[in-house]
């Protein structure tokens, strides 16, 4: 795996490389700025397979060099690993929110260190069939593929606040109990996903879930969220330091996202799907139970027979 570290601190890289090659990592390189990093990420020859970034660097800082690298099409799903002395949070958020998938913090833990590379590992082969699909399309070749299963996660990599179900179930494991119960989750659903599952080829179908998925982050642009697609025609928003919602409005606002898509929808003779929406879920102060749970909570408030919201504001259900 090709890594690129960066930090303003070349002491802090020498050290950062040390500590890879003696984790087995040995294609490593390093970064002192970010105009830096974007040369080399740019070149599609021996590309970069994960990044290292700095929060707090100069004169471009950790999370703005995040939101470039994730403007490079090849990069838009390359795992990126953040770096930080900081105990702010809004920081870390910000981190996510632009397109980073985990974070550790300084000084350097070698088995904290081991696992994040390892979750780097695991989120390049979950993207793998990603990219193996959407070229197959570019070449107009055949795109059913028997692995691919109504069940499985649909990867976003352009909708706004998406991440990958591992990187939302890492955020929450790396919260404390007091700031989980400032956030919540809402589910959404598409009743008929399957349906549509079993009617289109996987490409297309995963464009649908896209399309929803576009208008949900719309619907909720006013608030910090991250969003996931687990599968089974299922959308997870996380609320970040929401614990009360207007979910009459996010109803309201959503509405009027998926009115614009009507004609869209109208104009190749297909019916807008319904979308149903959970009562947003948080997890107990003293409940003794993962923090990850709180996805699959939001999962069954979707599907429950009255999941949809009620016209007035709820409080996030414990």
């Amino acid at each position: 795996m090709r890594i690129l570290a960066i930090d303003d601190e070349p002491i802090f890289c020498d050290l950062l490389k040390t500590r890879l090659e003696q984790l087995g990592y040995q294609n490593i390189e390093t970064a002192f700025t970010g105009p830096e990093a974007l040369d080399i990420a740019a070149t599609r020859t021996n590309p970069v397979e994960c990044f290292i970034v700095d929060i707090r660097m100069m004169p471009m800082d950790g999370i703005e060099l995040v939101r470039r690298l994730r403007a490079i099409p090849h990069h838009q799903a390359t795992p990126i690993v953040m770096l930080s002395a900081l105990t702010d949070k809004t920081s870390i958020d910000a981190a996510f929110m632009a397109g980073a998938n985990d974070y550790i913090t300084k000084p350097l833990e070698m088995v904290e260190l081991k696992i994040r590379l390892e979750m780097a590992r695991n989120i390049l082969a979950e993207r793998a069939q990603a990219r193996l699909l959407h070229e197959h399309v570019l070449k107009q070749e055949a795109i059913l593929f028997p692995s691919a299963e109504f069940d499985g996660e649909i990867i976003l990599d352009d909708v706004p606040g998406a991440v990958s179900l591992m990187s939302m179930e890492n955020f929450l494991l790396k919260q404390g109990n007091i700031r989980l119960r400032q956030s919540c989750a809402i589910g959404f659903t598409l009743p008929q996903a399957e349906h549509y599952f079993r009617m289109m080829d996987p490409t297309y179908y995963a464009v649908l879930i896209g399309d929803m998925a576009q208008a949900v982050s719309r619907s909720l642009s006013a608030v910090p969220h991250m969003l996931t697609c687990p599968g089974k025609g299922d959308i997870v928003a996380l609320l970040i330091d929401r614990p009360q919602v207007d979910a009459a409005l996010i109803q309201e606002n959503l509405a009027h996202e998926l009115e614009a898509l009507r004609l869209r929808f109208s104009a190749i003779d297909m019916t807008l799907p319904q979308v149903l929406i959970g009562a947003p879920v948080r997890n107990g102060l003293f409940r003794a139970q993962c923090p990850t749970t709180l996805i699959a909570r939001a999962r069954r408030s979707a599907h429950a027979p009255n999941g949809t919201v009620e016209t007035h504001e709820l409080r996030a259900s414990a």
